[in-house]
Formats: C-alpha cells, sequence, structure tokens
C-alpha cells in the first residue's frame, strides 16, 4: 500500500474541530490547507462558537459617525420644514413615487425620448401625451 497521508496531522484536526475551532484556524495551527482540514473533519460533530465578524458592537469608525451625523441632522431639518404629515400626505407621495418610477424610451431619432408610467391600474403601459426633445 501506499503513502495514506498525514495521520497525525489529521488526527490533531479532528480533535480540534470537536472543539470547536474554525478550519483556518486548524490550517494554520497545523500548517496544512484549509480544504486538507476541510476533508479531514467534514464528518465531525461540533457545537460552533459565536464569533465576531465585524459587526457593529465595537466602536463605530469616525467616518461612520460623521455620515450618521450630517443623517440625522437632515432627518430633523426636514421634520422641522415640512411639518407633521397626514395620511393623506403620505398617500400623495407615495402616488408622486409610483408615477415617478416610470420609463423613457428613445425613438429612432437619439434627442427625443417618450415617457411611459411602468404600469398602470389596468395592468398596461400607459404614455404620457407629451413628447420632450433634449437638444445636445
Amino acid at each position: 500500500m501506499g503513502y495514506g497521508g498525514k495521520y497525525v496531522e489529521r488526527a490533531k484536526a479532528r480533535d480540534l474541530r470537536a472543539q470547536a475551532w474554525t478550519l483556518v484556524e486548524i490550517a494554520n495551527e497545523l500548517g496544512v490547507s484549509k480544504a486538507s482540514v476541510s476533508v479531514w473533519v467534514r464528518d465531525v460533530d461540533f457545537v460552533p462558537r459565536p464569533r465576531n465578524r465585524g459587526h457593529p458592537a465595537g466602536p463605530k469608525h469616525q467616518m461612520r459617525l460623521k455620515k450618521e451625523a450630517e443623517i440625522a441632522l437632515c432627518r430633523d431639518s426636514a421634520g422641522n420644514r415640512i411639518g407633521a404629515l397626514s395620511e393623506r400626505d403620505r398617500l400623495m407621495y407615495a402616488l408622486a413615487l409610483y408615477a415617478g418610477e416610470g420609463s423613457t424610451t428613445r425613438s429612432c431619432s437619439r434627442t427625443a425620448t417618450r415617457s411611459s408610467f411602468a404600469s398602470s391600474l389596468d395592468g398596461s403601459e400607459e404614455s404620457l401625451n407629451s413628447t420632450s426633445h433634449a437638444y445636445a
């Protein structure tokens, strides 16, 4: 029979995986590839330990803090300028967003465009009755 592999490393890898080590940690410890470790330990049962994957539990970056402060300032400024919104105001806002979601198609000419709603209430595409011309 030929050489079967790294028996000692394989056994150690299985022990470490049972202790919930990650594949990368095991590979670094044993000096082997992560792929080899994956093959050796694929049938080992273990309970994964919680890992910190860089989620916002730690201190925030200065640029993020600056951006969040800017967003809060804009939100406060808009709230003071607009005031309280009624249910009708919100409905009108949603309808304006829906209407603005339409498409613009170019005709044969490179300068003329036709605007249309992406969909209307009956499901058909509805054309606006105006054609705009852009001059480049």
